[in-house]
C-alpha cells in the first residue's frame, strides 16, 4: 500500500534474515512460491515492501531506496549489486498486494490489476488476462504479495470453505511455471499453515499439508547480528545523552563475549571481538538481557515494536538485566498460556544476583525456548 509513498519505507534496516524475504519477493529466490512465517512486527511486511519497490522500479522510488542500498552493502554485497542492477535496468514489474481474507481471488486480482471486465473468470483465465496485460505494458515480472494470509485461512475455516485453499495451490503452481514475465507469490503469516487448521477434520488437514508442500517455507526469527548491532547503536546514542553507571573494562567485556559464545548465545557472531564491540555499545544492557530481548519480543509481544519501545523507556543509569526484561514483558507472558507458551516456564525461573553480567544458561534457555 506504500508503493505510492516510497519515502515511508526508507528507514528499513536490512538484516541477513529480512534479506531472505526481500529476495523472495523481488527475485523468487530460492523459490517463486514462498510462505513466510514470522511473529507480529518482525519486519516481514517492510522487507516485502522493499522487494516490491525493486519489482515496481519506478523513478520516484530511487531516492528512498538509496539509503537502503547503502545499508544493504554492509549486510550482503551481492544482494546490493543485484538491487542496483535492477534499478539501472529501468525494467518495470507488476506488484499486486493482497491482504487478509479474499473470498474471490480471481476477481480481486483483476480488480487490483485494473483489468475491467464484466465477466466472472476462473483463476486460470484471470491469470491469463493478468499476464497479457503485463506483456502489453512491457513488464518483466508479476509479484503477488499476500499480507495477513492467516486471516484468509481463518476466514475459510469459519465459512466452511476449507477445500477452497486449493485455489492458493493453483496460484503457487502458476507462479513457479510462469515465464516472460516471471512471477513470484509471497504469503506472509504468523504461524505455520496447519496451526490454522485445528478445527478441521483429518482429511482436510491432510489436504492443507499437501498445499503447504507447494511452497518454500521461510521461518523468520530475527536474531541476526545486524539487529543486535542496531540495538547496541540505539543504546549507545541514548547513552551519550545521559549519565550511566561505569562500563565494564575491556577485559571484562572480552571475557563476557567469550563466555556468551561458549554458552551458544549470539549464534550469528563467529568472532568474539565483534561481539565484544556490540556488548560495549549496548551497555548498560547486560549480555543476557541483550541476547534474550529480540527473542522474547518475537515470541510474546509485537517484536520490534515492543523491542524498541522497551529501549526508549529504559533508564540507562544502571545495568539493565534479565530481570528488567522479564518485568517489562510480564503482562505479555501472562497471556502466553497456550500450548508451548512461555508463562509456565518463566514463572519457575528465579533470577539471583540480578546485577551480574551473565545469568545461568538455564534461565536464558527457558526464555529462548
Amino acid at each position: 500500500a506504500d508503493l505510492e509513498h516510497p519515502e515511508r519505507l526508507a528507514h528499513f534496516h536490512p538484516t541477513t534474515k529480512s534479506l531472505c524475504v526481500l529476495e523472495a519477493v523481488a527475485y523468487g529466490r530460492p523459490s517463486s512460491a514462498t510462505m513466510v512465517i514470522a511473529a507480529y512486527g518482525s519486519g516481514k511486511s517492510l522487507a516485502s515492501g522493499i522487494g516490491a519497490l525493486l519489482v515496481d522500479n519506478r523513478p520516484s522510488a530511487r531516492r528512498a531506496l538509496a539509503p537502503v542500498l547503502r545499508r544493504l552493502e554492509c549486510v550482503d554485497r551481492g544482494a546490493a549489486e543485484r538491487a542496483k542492477r535492477r534499478i539501472k535496468s529501468r525494467s518495470k514489474g507488476f506488484v499486486i498486494p493482497l491482504h487478509g481474507y479474499v473470498p474471490n481471488i480471481a476477481t480481486t486480482l483483476l480488480k487490483l490489476a485494473r483489468i475491467r471486465t464484466r465477466n466472472v473468470f476462473a483463476l486460470d483465465k484471470a491469470l491469463d488476462l493478468l499476464v497479457s496485460k503485463a506483456q502489453r505494458l512491457g513488464f518483466d515480472q508479476i509479484s503477488i504479495i499476500w499480507d495477513e494470509f492467516g486471516r484468509h485461512l481463518e476466514g475459510l475455516v469459519t465459512d466452511g470453505r476449507a477445500a477452497e485453499l486449493m485455489v492458493v495451490q493453483e496460484l503457487a503452481e502458476w507462479a513457479v511455471r510462469q515465464n516472460a514475465p516471471r512471477a513470484t507469490l509471497t504469503l506472509l503469516l504468523h504461524q505455520s499453515l496447519l496451526n490454522y487448521a485445528n478445527r478441521l477434520n483429518q482429511s482436510a488437514r491432510y489436504g492443507w499439508r499437501k498445499i503447504e508442500g507447494r511452497f518454500e517455507v521461510l521461518r523468520f526469527v530475527e536474531d541476526s547480528r545486524e539487529l543486535y548491532r542496531l540495538i547496541a547503536q540505539i543504546v549507545a546514542d541514548a547513552r551519550s545523552q545521559t549519565s550511566t553507571s561505569k562500563r565494564p573494562s575491556a577485559a571484562q567485556l572480552a571475557s563476557s563475549a567469550r563466555r556468551a559464545l561458549k554458552l551458544g548465545w549470539f549464534e550469528s557472531f563467529a568472532d568474539a571481538n565483534a561481539l565484544k564491540a556490540v556488548l560495549s555499545d549496548a551497555w548498560p544492557l547486560t549480555p543476557a538481557a541483550l541476547y534474550v530481548l529480540p527473542l522474547l519480543a518475537a515470541r510474546v509481544a509485537q517484536n520490534e515494536r515492543s523491542l524498541f519501545t522497551f529501549l526508549n523507556q529504559i533508564e540507562l543509569t544502571s545495568p539493565i538485566t534479565l530481570e528488567n526484561v522479564y518485568a517489562y514483558f510480564t503482562e505479555a507472558m501472562r497471556c502466553d498460556t497456550g500450548v508451548g507458551g512461555t508463562h509456565r516456564r518463566l514463572s519457575l525461573i528465579h533470577i539471583s544476583e540480578p546485577t551480574r553480567p551473565l545469568y545461568s544458561s538455564y534461565a536464558v534457555f527457558c526464555l529462548k525456548k
